[in-house]
């Protein structure tokens, strides 16, 4: 698939079309330009951020030398670091570069300045006659230089900069530890559909990421059937819209008057984040419906996910009033705006790189903030550590979650329900195949001239 597919506007698409679009090439420029703005500020440059840029731009290389046979001497040249197109002059790279598992020395002689950098990522742009800030957003991923430090004070930034930085780490040990790699590996390769409303997985003549996730999901919009299973986990939720006024329709003709509440999930997930394919920590982004009767407040539906179909919500498999409901229509309610969605529905879901920006802007919200108690429980006031949030915010309850391993745990559990629920799907699909090659070879064996 090409840039150019990934990077079609497909907004408005119905989800059976497969509803998926690429963060615009404008929201890459957006981000890139705040990098830019960072570098010209002379904001800092940490260590850290220096030894995930590095290694940032060695996964990229290897990438672009792999797909697209670019070299590391033409892009040394291009950049120009030196040397010539007879000189082996690659060594040039080894101050921005950090290969898995470096020593301790090369990781000293990184470069203390992220100018170099925007100029290797402009080269390789130059070469592979592309837009430069996809490949610049690349070799920041995950870096907390530029994100969003222009909307944050000394403190903001360094609290909210810890915590982007502490759940990078924590999903990417969680990553590790569960090998949810191996998972995402075996996902792209198999056929099917993820019925999300059941969380199971069906076989279909079509992939199961239809949409191409191992070059990543962050900036992605794509409707739930359209992709495989993604491990994540609630982390709290707010109200897009309350107490909306509609009609409820089921199947049989039966119409209630109702009130509705559009909610705004917001998720940890671990699946491919960049170009690289890599796994990592992403927020993930979805919209949920509650319904109540408008006579007695009695719930009636709860946390659905929805499809917007002729002015309509459509809801399947539904459990009403004790019994499941083929197909529930939710008419006459007024939608607001599908927050992330990059002017797709509430029928799709979105994955974000997580930045402190972003953090402050979600769990930093008092006015309408994420209601988070309900999430996963803590064992008493002497568990909660010591914070830099204020106690009560969204922030606080987040930093408790996950500075006492609750977060870790359920992430990790979810990463091997996603890991077991693939495994049974792929023994059912290939006794099928064996079961269906048998036939075939005994009609072949059975034949006669």
């Amino acid at each position: 698939m090409t840039a150019a597919q990934r990077t079609s506007d497909l907004a408005g698409a119905s989800p059976s079309a497969g509803t998926t679009v690429r963060t615009t090439l404008a929201s890459k420029e957006k981000r890139a330009s705040a990098l830019r703005a960072a570098k010209d500020q002379s904001q800092a440059f940490s260590s850290q951020d220096q030894e995930r840029a590095a290694s940032n731009l060695h996964l990229l290389l290897q990438e672009v030398s792999r797909s697209r046979g670019l070299t590391k001497r033409e892009v040394v040249v291009e950049a120009g670091l030196g040397g010539g197109v007879k000189t082996d002059s690659t060594k040039r790279l080894d101050t921005y570069t950090l290969p898995e598992g470096a020593n301790e020395a090369r990781k000293k002689r990184l470069a203390k300045k992220p100018g170099k950098y925007f100029e290797i990522a402009e080269a390789i742009a130059i070469l592979l006659n592309e837009p430069a800030a996809p490949f610049i957003c690349q070799v920041f991923e995950g870096c907390t230089f530029g994100a969003d430090h222009q909307f944050l004070t000394s403190w903001e930034e360094e609290k909210w900069a810890r915590l982007a930085q502490q759940l990078r780490m924590m999903g990417l040990a969680v990553a590790r530890q569960t090998k949810v790699d191996a998972y995402w590996s075996e996902a792209n390769k198999r056929n099917g559909i993820h019925d999300y409303r059941n969380d199971r997985l069906l076989f279909a003549a079509q992939a199961i990421d239809s949409t191409d996730c191992s070059t990543g999901l962050a900036g992605y919009t794509a409707h739930p059937a359209d992709i495989p299973p993604v491990p994540s986990v609630l982390l709290g939720t707010k109200f897009l819209a309350r107490e909306s006024f509609a009609r409820l329709c089921l199947s049989d003709g039966e119409e209630k008057e109702v009130v509705c509440a559009i909610m705004l999930e917001v998720r940890l997930a671990l699946a491919p984040v960049g170009r690289t394919g890599e796994p990592g920590p992403m927020l993930e982004f979805r919209s949920s419906l509650n319904v109540m009767n408008r006579n007695d407040g009695e719930t009636i539906i709860t946390g659905a996910y929805f499809d917007e179909v002729d002015g309509a919500l459509e809801i399947s498999g539904t459990d009403v009033a004790g019994g499941i409901d083929p197909v529930v229509r939710i008419e006459g309610l007024e939608l607001p705006e599908a927050p992330y969605r990059y002017e797709c529905g509430h029928e799709c879901w979105t994955w974000e790189e997580i930045n402190p920006g972003l953090l402050q802007e979600l769990f930093g919200d008092w006015e309408n903030p994420l209601e988070m108690t309900y999430t996963r429980s803590m064992t008493g006031a002497k568990a909660i550590p010591p914070s830099r949030f204020e106690a009560g915010s969204a922030a606080f309850v987040l930093n408790a979650h996950l500075l006492t391993h609750a977060l870790e745990a359920e992430l990790s559990e979810a990463c091997r329900d996603r890991t077991n629920l693939l495994a049974q799907f792929c023994d059912a699909v290939d006794e099928q195949i064996l079961r269906a090659e048998a036939d075939a070879e005994t009609r072949w064996r059975n034949m006669h001239v």
